[in-house]
């Protein structure tokens, strides 16, 4: 990696401040800035740190908060056993936003998951999202013991969807269409916690001495944000390019430039996962 590139590079990521939330992990204190003498931090919107997850959600694992890029589903022969299995979903973020082994947290919600692969290469991760386990209790009131059982039923926390536009320019929720790449000319999207849905990217080259795995883009309005790292790349359909890597800073040479890692390669490295359903 040649200086040039290397002085570019901004991670994306907020770090946990001194104060985290009594809800989390029972202290009291709040989400903090990112460094001392940062500026402000932009408001996250609260459909973003609702259950169910999706691409643009805004979750905090480990030490750091950042976006979610993906929601994949197991395809190995593990996902469908049983009901449980077949529930747990999984979400693809930056792989500075954590390590494996750290919590993964959604506002209020508490841990309800954790952090299973990452690769520093790629710069990504993957995070098990762990379903909802709720026991209805039954009896048979025809049984002379009258015998009663359990049943568990498990509701996912994350679904095939993604924060975008609708066609009249309204925030939406809309189904992932699937993976691809960009056009040539295309004007595609990003959508990440902090700096919001931004549909004026297009592809630029990269520096000379950028890593092989990422691709570049450029966008002439606003750049993305401290907090937007693993956010998704999309068509403005909601067809999933990759997760955001790094951006620039409002003083470099060329401040509207960002990386971001395909979604394709990730799913090279790790075979056994596709894009979970909408529903």
């Amino acid at each position: 990696m040649t200086a040039h590139f290397s002085a570019r590079r901004h991670r994306l990521r907020r770090r946990l401040g001194t104060r985290i939330l009594l809800a989390c992990i029972g202290v009291g204190v709040t989400l903090g800035m990112l460094s001392a003498g940062a500026a402000p931090a932009s408001a996250v919107s609260e459909f973003r740190e609702q259950i169910p997850i999706q691409a643009g959600s805004h979750v905090a694992i480990g030490r750091f908060r950042c976006t979610v890029g993906a929601v994949l589903i197991s395809t190995t022969w593990y996902g469908s056993m049983g009901p449980s299995a077949r529930a747990t979903r999984y979400i693809v973020t930056a792989g500075h936003c954590g390590h494996v082994g750290d919590p993964v947290r959604v506002n209020l919600q508490g841990i309800i998951g954790s952090v299973i692969w990452e690769s520093p290469i790629l710069d990504a991760e993957i995070a098990r999202i762990d379903p909802i386990a709720e026991n209805n209790f039954g009896c048979d009131p025809s049984s002379a013991l009258h015998r009663c059982t359990i049943a568990t039923a498990y509701t996912r926390r994350a679904t095939g969807r993604i924060f975008l536009f609708d066609n009249g320019g309204r925030y939406a929720s809309l189904p992932v269409t699937g993976m691809g790449v960009p056009g040539v000319n295309e004007v595609f999207c990003t959508s990440g916690a902090y700096s919001g849905v931004n549909c004026s990217w297009g592809i630029h080259p990269l520096p000379p001495g950028s890593p092989p795995y990422i691709l570049g883009a450029r966008t002439f309005r606003n750049q993305v944000e401290d907090g937007d790292s693993g956010g998704p790349v999309a068509s403005r359909s909601g067809t999933l390019y990759g997760i955001i890597s790094d951006g620039t800073y409002p003083k470099d040479p060329d401040p509207d430039f960002m990386t971001y890692v395909p979604l394709s390669r990730i799913l090279q490295a790790q075979p056994g996962y596709t894009l979970a359903p909408p529903t």
